[in-house]
């Protein structure tokens, strides 16, 4: 039996809208990690996996020509977390650099400009667990404790990363 090496790519996707209206340097910092009804522009641009795989193999397509169809079956996006924006991609190892050069390439998702960034590359499920969970955390704001509800909802969201397997 063969076994077929992955590695996990934790990606961060940051709107132009978000990026341009945040005052201080980091406008993934600066966005409390619980996302509440009425918060406008997290409802507003919903993410999905399936848009985020078309635009991935569209832009594969543009980089790598032909070469990029055989690394378009194999790419896996398997987690979104709308507070944060984090998503967790699948991809063999042989071919992670070009998913990771791609991934940076995306400008648009949804007819919205978008800035991606790659901020973990990991080797197993597990690992890229422990750090989509850390990047989630590391977002709660220290000096403004969460209400109980902000706190379940972070809880849940925690959980939904935990689950995800390979």
């Amino acid at each position: 039996m063969v076994r077929h090496k992955t590695r996990w790519l934790l990606v961060r996707l940051e709107f132009e809208s978000d990026i341009q209206s945040s005052s201080s340097t980091s406008p993934a910092l600066s966005r409390r990690v619980v996302a509440s009804e009425d918060d406008e522009s997290i409802n507003k641009s919903k993410l999905l996996t399936k848009d985020i795989y078309k635009e991935l193999v569209k832009t594969l397509s543009v980089c790598f020509g032909l070469s990029a169809h055989a690394i378009i079956h194999s790419i896996v996006v398997r987690h979104i977390d709308d507070a944060t924006r984090l998503t967790m991609i699948r991809v063999p190892r042989s071919t992670a650099n070009q998913v990771r050069t791609a991934v940076t390439y995306m400008t648009t998702l949804n007819e919205k400009n978008i800035v991606a960034s790659v901020i973990s590359v990991n080797g197993s499920a597990r690992t890229a667990r422990l750090s989509a969970m850390h990047e989630i955390r590391k977002r709660v704001p220290k000096t403004n404790p969460l209400s109980p509800k902000e706190l379940k909802q972070l809880d849940a969201r925690l959980q939904v990363i935990r689950e995800i397997d390979s």
